[in-house]
């Protein structure tokens, strides 16, 4: 747990002290950076998983039984969870850290670390599920943080980010020749100067002020208007309740729930002051607020930004002063309440309020949406998603790889490689992938195809939202009388204004020539991020191709928005002008319907892939249960054995298969029996040929000699005693030779009778040479130096017969005449030792190599060729192994491979 401990504030770390947006449950939002912290999120975790499983791989080396592991596990997690009672620290985390580590523990313990795609989909879940309400928790104090330093902005009357703009504008309206010229001529136009003045200067983020204008001639009078401001109300101000912010602007003090400026501007010819300009500026009480582009801010950060996702409102005497926002306050406070200069955090139904009361009588309240349960189930759901595949990438990449490199690139050897790598999995895993991939495929084009319709859709309402509002607007525009446009025209020009706060549009009016007459948004095209002419495109549908109306996506930077055209006609019916329309908030409503729309069909697709995932489980378990009987009962079957039939209740494809699995093995087991009674008969009649084969031998000399005994004796032979004493002879030899036969074939029954103890090979060797070595013309050596030490576990009597009847082929292998030299070595091996026994005889014919461990199979007159197969049964017997090496007129060498034992 402290390393869970740690590894979540690494996790808040990154969350509050970065800049990088994680609101998952708006894709549309996220940047390169949130990918980038995403990455770093799965990198952590992937190292926490590391080390957990390395903690839990060398606990399998503690000398405890698993039981007793597994009730340590039980204990420690009872105790830990009593403490985090106790000290009401208790959460989810520590529930879900506890099943992740018995998930690993498990996959070590009992699958050897395999991986398995149920534990696989488990640990991304209790991953993803961690990482949401981490997330979710450390975004909303977060959140919470955000909100106090705004209120405190709220609180402070002083907005830097309108000083800034009005340390930008002062110069230039001091020198602005209209007004001057308004000055020199001692008319005034108030409408004209207001025109003038909020076009081009209160634009931007000064147009969340609404304004007054006032000029006065050298000896302070006030020009040409009808009301009796004095400037010496405003120097007043300036003495008494005011701050100086720049140098002609001042901030008005004692103005809660709003922002209030003025500004004393005197006007300059030739170093002289020939009168002053007096702006009188309140922030409105709803800001009009999406209409104008955020590309546009004077060239600073949009502070407005900020409050996007929030509502506030100001309460002084528990009246409503001011508001913005979605949220609808009451006009009479009854439930903000809160002590002097301290944060209440109020939560009513989907929303929370945060409370500050600067002073007993004000009150400043800021309101934020609640994280509901949707919004954490998107969260939920994005990152199991992002888990699980990063999982299934982590676990395959070998095989990427090899895919990638192994072979070349095309489609013949894609195919291939895809064939046999299906031939490998198993059937049930191949039925839960297809049940997945045909839903999953299904939901994502019908995602897709939904997303194109909803895209359409919105396109085409926009579409009629702008095409209705330019004809009314357009309508309007034509039943003013207009007759005349151009640029020199004020009446026109403060009409044309007049039409756009009616409408709350911005509107572009241009000539036949395409050149820009007015506009509500001059700005744009006096820093010269537009150029003062109409949109080609629209120009020749509308010039050229005399199309009664035009709608278009227009761009500026990477500010995407909707224009719609018309052109402007006089009482005759020609047209004098063409009118745009550019909707700029189009797109962060689009944007914003997107991504609700993609996190609910993440949620919808995340909730269908687990339940899919559980029914493919399901499905394929219950297709493949006959299938793993069926082969349950092939791997028990044994041919010579009863074979149990399967029993299957149902007739359907699974029955057909059993009942033939059934009768094949009624069929086989008849079959067995047969052959088993065909081979003992056989076996028998071979067996009786050879017993009889060999006894004949021997009895043919025994009858010949009793009948040349016979006659001697009836015939009174006087060399009958010595006959008799030859014969005698020559009758126990063939006795003997008849009880050898007998014990031979009588020792091969006795095979399987084994008496395994641990003896050195070559104290048993030793055995056999000494018997053999005192034969003439037959020398043996022996190797004793490779044969030391070396310990097997073999029949004693077994062992020394297999050395007796190698020692004797090979003396039986010399040809008359020649010296017999045989040589004796061993060979270890790793688990192994190889004892060679050469011998330098006439080598073994071509055509006699196959059969030469055949029972009853021998190339001598006098053998029964039950000598080497009894070598092979008894070392076959100690799961050794014996082979031979032969080259004629040369000499053969036989190998006895046994295993060693310590």
């Amino acid at each position: 747990m402290f390393l869970s401990h740690k590894f979540s504030d690494v996790f808040f770390g990154l969350v509050f002290n970065s800049t990088i947006n994680l609101n998952v449950s708006n894709l549309v939002n996220l940047n390169i950076l949130s990918f980038f912290g995403i990455l770093i999120i799965i990198g952590g975790l992937l190292i926490y998983y590391l080390i957990i499983d390395l903690m839990i791989y060398y606990s399998s080396f503690i000398n405890i039984s698993l039981r007793n592991k597994i009730a340590l596990f039980i204990m420690c997690f009872l105790a830990y969870g009593i403490f985090e009672l106790i000290t009401k620290n208790y959460s989810v985390f520590f529930t879900l850290i506890f099943a992740l580590v018995f998930i690993i523990g498990r996959g070590i313990y009992t699958n050897n670390g395999k991986v398995v795609f149920p534990a696989v989909v488990m640990i991304s879940f209790i991953f993803a599920t961690i990482v949401s309400v981490k997330l979710n928790t450390f975004e909303s104090f977060k959140e919470l943080e955000v909100r106090k330093t705004l209120l405190q902005k709220l609180e402070n009357p002083t907005d830097s980010y309108a000083l800034i703009a009005f340390d930008e504008i002062e110069d230039g309206i001091q020198e602005e020749s209209a007004i001057i010229a308004n000055l020199k001529s001692g008319k005034a136009n108030t409408k004209e100067l207001i025109t003038l003045i909020g076009n081009k200067y209160l634009s931007g983020y000064l147009n969340k002020f609404n304004f007054k204008v006032f000029l006065f001639n050298q000896n302070d009078s006030l020009i040409n208007q009808s009301n009796n401001q004095s400037i010496k109300d405003f120097k007043d101000l300036v003495e008494n309740k005011s701050n100086k912010v720049t140098d002609y602007f001042y901030r008005k003090n004692n103005t809660f729930g709003n922002q209030n400026y003025f500004a004393i501007i005197p006007l300059k010819t030739d170093s002289n002051v020939i009168g002053t300009l007096v702006l009188d500026l309140k922030s409105k009480t709803l800001e009009r607020f999406g209409a104008f582009p955020h590309i546009l801010q004077n060239g600073i950060i949009n502070p407005q930004s900020e409050f996007l996702d929030y509502s506030y409102a100001f309460f002084e005497n528990k009246k409503l002063l001011t508001q913005y926002g979605s949220y609808i306050y009451d006009d009479f406070n009854t439930e903000f309440t809160a002590p002097i200069k301290q944060f209440v955090v109020l939560k009513k139904g989907i929303v929370d309020h945060l409370i500050y009361k600067p002073a007993s009588n004000k009150t400043i309240v800021i309101t934020h949406n609640s994280t509901t349960f949707w919004r954490e189930l998107a969260s939920l759901s994005f990152f199991f998603i992002i888990f699980v595949v990063f999982s299934i990438f982590l676990i395959s990449y070998k095989w990427i790889l090899q895919s990638l490199f192994a072979y070349h690139i095309s489609f013949k050897n894609l195919r291939i490689k895809i064939l046999a790598s299906n031939n490998r999995i198993l059937y049930k895993t191949r039925i839960q992938i297809a049940l997945v991939l045909a839903v999953v495929s299904s939901l994502l084009i019908i995602g897709i195809i939904t997303f194109s319709y909803i895209s359409i859709q919105y396109t085409e309402q926009q579409q009629d939202f702008l095409e209705s509002k330019i004809r009314i607007i357009t309508s309007a525009f034509q039943d003013n009388s207009l007759q005349e446009v151009n640029a020199s025209n004020k009446k026109n020009s403060i009409s044309f204004d007049d039409f756009s706060k009616m409408y709350s549009a911005d509107l572009n009016l241009f000539d036949l020539n395409g050149k820009l007459i007015y506009s509500t948004q001059n700005k744009l095209y006096s820093v010269g991020l537009i150029a003062e002419r109409m949109d080609p495109n629209a120009y020749i549908n509308l010039h050229i191709k005399k199309k009664s109306e035009f709608i278009q996506q227009e761009n500026i930077r990477s500010l995407k928005y909707t224009s719609a055209y018309m052109p402007i006609k006089n009482a005759d019916n020609n047209i004098i002008a063409y009118l745009q329309l550019p909707y700029f908030a189009n797109q962060d409503d689009y944007n914003q319907k997107i991504g609700t729309f993609l996190n609910l069909l993440i949620n919808i697709y995340v909730l269908v892939f687990v339940a899919v995932a559980f029914f493919a489980f399901v499905v394929a378990n219950q297709i493949t249960s006959p299938l793993s009987l069926i082969q349950e009962s092939i791997s028990k079957t044994v041919i010579g054995r009863k074979n149990n039939p399967i029993k299957w209740k149902r007739n359907d494809e699974i029955g057909s298969l059993i009942t033939e699995y059934n009768a094949m093995i009624a069929t086989l087991e008849e079959n067995a029996n047969k052959l088993a009674q065909s081979e003992r008969e056989t076996a028998w009649r071979e067996m009786a040929k050879q017993v009889a084969h060999e006894i004949k031998n021997p009895l043919t000399p025994l009858r010949l000699g009793i009948q040349m005994l016979d006659r001697s004796w009836k015939d009174k032979d006087v060399k009958f005693d010595d006959k008799f004493n030859k014969f005698s002879k020559s009758f126990l030899e063939q006795i003997d030779s008849l009880s050898r036969i007998a014990s031979e074939f009588s020792n091969f029954a006795k095979m399987p009778e084994l008496k395994l103890e641990k003896l050195a090979v070559l104290s048993v060797l030793n055995k056999a040479v000494e018997v053999y070595s005192q034969m003439a013309h037959i020398k043996i050596t022996c190797d004793e130096s490779s044969l030391k030490d070396c310990m097997v576990l073999v029949d004693r009597d077994q062992l020394l017969r297999c050395f007796n009847n190698l020692l004797k082929n090979a003396i039986e292998a010399m040809p008359e005449g020649k010296a017999g030299l045989i040589t004796i070595n061993g060979i270890k091996e790793q688990h192994n030792i190889k004892i060679a026994v050469s011998d330098n005889g006439n080598g073994i014919p071509l055509n006699s190599r196959a059969s030469i461990f055949v029972p009853n199979f021998t190339t001598k007159s006098s053998g029964t060729g039950l000598g080497l197969a009894f070598v092979k049964q008894a070392v076959e017997n100690v799961k050794g192994n014996i082979y031979f090496t032969t080259e004629i007129n040369v000499g053969t060498t036989f190998y006895i491979t046994l295993p060693l034992v310590s």
